[in-house]
């Protein structure tokens, strides 16, 4: 039974599955044993079964395949909203100024968040692109589509930047810095704030994630998630020729991974990765469309995904306090006594947990507190200065 037309069921599927791939993703760089992973997402070789498959699932299925994902969702989002305002018959003006400031709250919120639990998140770098490409989201498509073509030849170059920056990078972590290790003491904070500001610079200029909101925005436009009986041939050769793509782009780098190519080839082999995953996140999105269509609004198994993606932003805060008290040896400790395979056992606990807070929030018909908490933020109304009051008689 296809799902109900009043009822966006795809963009709800698709949002809990992200974060699924992001508890996936982050958990191994909690890792604090013997296999740890690079921040960079560069898996070292490892010796079990469960962790070399662990290994290979992260590189072909999660790393940078994720945040293509989360940012075409974010982008597909900002547009609803942008329409949806427009419909009350807001002003462009207004429109941008509320899209800004929605962009600068996720950066504070960002900020609170390294702080308070890790430095590796993602609000504050989508917060800043956000920012940055308020005034596109409004223009007309033309210039929505010129802007994704620059974009796109950028991309080409920046992965390469990127390619060559990691590579040359250390190629160990300093234990006593590893990220399962960082508390609160006043020199974890000072590298939490200092590791923060460097990840969001560098997804910000390195890292297609501009590119990949946009061309949210572009499907947002067409309704490609809303309205998949009309965008059918579409959202198939998105999966035909995403997936191939993605799947391919990430042989050489788990080549590197595995030791059977030399690190001399990881530079070109990361920024592979990095482009063709853009095709793997629009690939799963373009999935979740499909699957829509044919899904009931209330179907059970429907329930924890479409639960956890309409309040994702809570979702995903406790997701990431989940895996901090699992992982860090501030905590709990688990990250130091498992490789990638438990990482993703933690990861899978982690995505579990908040999607319990999902499924409990929504039998209370509640919404998420952090949407809530941004709503108001962003939708209080500014005060205007009342004019002078004249003195004379």
């Amino acid at each position: 039974m296809p799902s109900s037309p009043g009822r966006m069921l795809a963009p709800d599927l698709a949002r809990g599955f992200m974060l699924l791939l992001i508890a996936l993703a982050h958990a191994p760089l909690l890792i604090t044993g013997q296999a740890l992973v690079n921040v960079d997402e560069r898996v070292r070789p490892a010796s079990g079964l469960a962790d070399q498959l662990a290994n290979l699932g992260l590189t072909f299925f999660v790393f940078s395949r994720s945040f293509p994902l989360f940012a075409a969702l974010l982008g597909y989002g900002l547009v609803l909203i942008i329409e949806s305002r427009r419909r009350r018959g807001e002003p462009d003006d207004e429109i941008r100024a509320r899209v800004r400031r929605r962009g600068r709250w996720m950066l504070i919120l960002g900020l609170g968040m390294a702080l308070l639990v890790t430095p590796v998140e993602i609000l504050a770098p989508y917060g800043v692109i956000t920012l940055l490409i308020a005034g596109v989201l409004v223009r007309d498509d033309r210039a929505l589509r010129r802007v994704i073509i620059v974009l796109a030849g950028v991309a080409v170059i920046t992965s390469i930047l990127l390619g060559f920056a990691l590579s040359a990078g250390p190629a160990e972590e300093t234990p006593a810095m590893a990220l399962g290790h960082l508390g609160y003491a006043p020199a974890d904070l000072v590298y939490r704030l200092t590791s923060w500001v460097f990840g969001v610079i560098i997804n910000v200029t390195l890292f297609p994630i501009a590119l990949a909101v946009l061309v949210g925005a572009w499907a947002a436009r067409r309704r490609l998630l809303e309205e998949p009986e009309r965008n059918l041939g579409l959202l198939r050769r998105i999966v035909a020729v995403g997936l191939p793509v993605s799947i391919l782009g990430a042989v050489p780098l788990a080549l590197v991974g595995a030791g059977v190519l030399a690190p001399g080839h990881g530079w070109w082999a990361q920024a592979l990765h990095v482009t063709t995953g853009l095709a793997g996140g629009f690939a799963y999105a373009a999935i979740f469309g499909l699957i829509g269509r044919h899904v009931s609004a209330d179907a059970r198994w429907t329930r924890p995904l479409t639960a956890i993606g309409r309040r994702s932003l809570t979702c995903y805060i406790v997701m990431e306090a989940t895996l901090i008290l699992l992982s860090s040896t501030a905590f709990l400790g688990f990250g130091a006594r498992v490789g990638p395979a438990g990482a993703l056992l933690i990861g899978l606990t982690a995505w579990l947990v908040a999607a319990l807070v999902a499924n409990l929030l929504q039998a209370a018909n509640r919404a998420g507190p952090a949407e809530w908490l941004l709503r108001r933020l962003v939708n209080r109304p500014r005060r205007v200065a009342e004019p002078a009051r004249s003195s004379g008689g």
